[in-house]
């Protein structure tokens, strides 16, 4: 059941209006980010679609480091 569920959130493909609440980040940054070629869009036309999994690399790939511990 677990595979089933995995399997199905690899496909999730969202609007704008969905990527901006899944990653709290507004339209603009979005759009000037797959301006920069850091985030992928897909879809056809005007209908672009960003998927689940590249929008959680994307924001992973924003967080801030972690100084190390002393």
């Amino acid at each position: 059941m677990q595979e089933h569920q995995a399997n199905a959130q690899e496909r999730i493909w969202l609007t704008y209006a969905a990527a901006e609440q899944h990653t709290a980040l507004d339209r603009t940054t979005l759009w000037r980010a797959v301006r920069r070629g850091d985030l992928r869009v897909g879809g056809v036309g005007r209908a672009p679609r960003f998927h689940v999994g590249d929008l959680d690399d994307f924001m992973r790939g924003r967080a801030p480091a972690r100084a190390p511990k002393p």
